[in-house]
């Protein structure tokens, strides 16, 4: 690990799967990280984001995917892992994060990533 690190500063971000890190790890260990003005922050207890998706609002099925969710001042990515993810960016514990009326949303797909309206974006 450290020969990786070499010619470069590393920061590890602590989250929920690892609250401490060893000082043998190496880089700087911090709860978040601001770099130009963007934070890096793992929040705790988050399942990551995803959006359902319907092709009409009178659609009665629709999919499910993972998706990057911002206002222009927040982004929250999606969680990847087997165990994490499915909490619909429409939820209300994302309410105090987004401005409602700037929300936009990017569904992940197999090898893209889509923009969706957010009129096609119904609640669970």
């Amino acid at each position: 690990m450290l020969a990786l690190q070499r010619g470069g500063d590393w920061y590890w971000v602590l989250g929920n799967h690892d609250p401490d890190l060893p000082a043998s790890i190496g880089g700087m260990v911090c709860a978040s990280l601001s770099i130009a003005g963007i934070i890096l922050r793992h929040q705790r207890r988050s399942r990551g984001t995803c959006i359902r998706w319907r092709a009409s609002p009178a659609a009665a099925k629709g999919i499910r995917r993972k998706c990057f969710a911002t206002d222009g001042h927040r982004l929250v990515m999606p969680a990847f892992g087997a165990y994490t993810g499915g909490l619909n960016v429409l939820d209300d514990a994302f309410g105090a994060l987004f401005l409602r009326h700037r929300l936009a949303a990017w569904m992940t797909g197999k090898s893209d990533v889509y923009p969706m309206q957010a009129s096609m974006l119904p609640p669970d």
